[in-house]
């Protein structure tokens, strides 16, 4: 198990419940030991300390039913909570279905997803709760300076009234280090992680950077937890504080960078998707 990351879990002194192991750690090996005995051996040390473990894997990886099997099992045994699949190709028939047929792969094992470099969400987590969240946004992964690329501050300005209308975004917000700030301020990073809804939302900042006051105090475990102040999607003109509810909690994790998520608390009713059906007015049953 790489020392930094031990050593993050066990210091995780900003109370975060999940950490992501993001790409490269299939390039583990250690003492004999390869990658997936490796990430056991995570997983393990972070129960120990009441923190649960996501994984990355390029969806190049998981393109079949039968190497999404794979994957997925051993993801499982290996102690894994949730996977972040990246990469996916535009959409086309096979791959729109691949949507789908993941996300109930993964609800049959009890494991929550996160798609990054996706298409556009349509509702899909509507059937399948276990999708926290998806990237199809151009966020923080953009504005950063080995890319030499910086985001105009009036994107952020926009995305709550455009892209984050249809649902969560992976903007992966909140970056403290100095050199990465480009000319955004403190409060411009610590709003996205407010504004920007997202039940798994990953903050992008090395852990180091957020534990340092007074920025430590901000993202710790509850202090941005302001949901009974927010409104419905419709008041966006009044208010950017449509917000996380009060039950969702804040978590880290590395790549090199931690990240943000809230456990879904995932059930058997994951095992099979949601019926949903309409009346004779073509309304969905149920709704207003």
């Amino acid at each position: 198990m790489p020392n930094s990351i031990s050593g993050w879990i066990g210091r995780n002194k900003l109370g975060f419940e999940y950490y992501l192991v993001d790409d490269g750690w299939k390039r583990w090996k250690a003492d004999g030991k390869d990658d997936w005995a490796c990430l056991r051996e995570v997983c393990d040390y972070a129960k120990t300390n009441g923190v649960k473990i996501w994984a990355w894997v390029d969806c190049k990886d998981v393109p079949t039913a039968a190497k999404r099997t794979n994957f997925l099992d051993r993801a499982v045994a290996a102690g894994v909570a949730g996977v972040k699949i990246d990469f996916e190709p535009e959409a086309n028939v096979r791959w729109v279905n691949w949507y789908d047929e993941t996300l109930r792969d993964a609800a049959a094992r009890k494991l929550m997803i996160n798609f990054h470099g996706a298409n556009k969400p349509i509702g899909r987590e509507r059937t399948w709760p276990n999708e926290m969240t998806r990237e199809s946004i151009r966020g923080h992964e953009y504005h950063i300076l080995r890319y030499n690329r910086t985001l105009p501050p009036q994107h952020d300005c926009i995305l709550p009234f455009t892209r984050f209308v249809i649902g969560p975004g992976d903007y992966t917000p909140t970056v403290f280090n100095p050199k990465e700030l480009r000319g955004y301020t403190w409060a411009h990073e610590l709003a996205q992680a407010v504004v920007f809804t997202s039940p798994y939302l990953c903050y992008a900042d090395h852990p180091a950077k957020l534990s340092e006051q007074p920025r430590r105090r901000r993202v710790e475990g509850d202090s941005l937890d302001v949901g009974r102040n927010g409104g419905s999607a419709g008041q966006r003109n009044r208010q950017m504080r449509r917000l996380r509810p009060p039950q969702r909690k804040a978590m880290v994790h590395w790549r090199p960078q931690w990240r943000r998520s809230h456990d879904a608390g995932l059930g058997a009713e994951f095992s099979r998707p949601r019926q949903i059906s309409n009346d004779s007015t073509g309304r969905r049953a149920g709704s207003r």
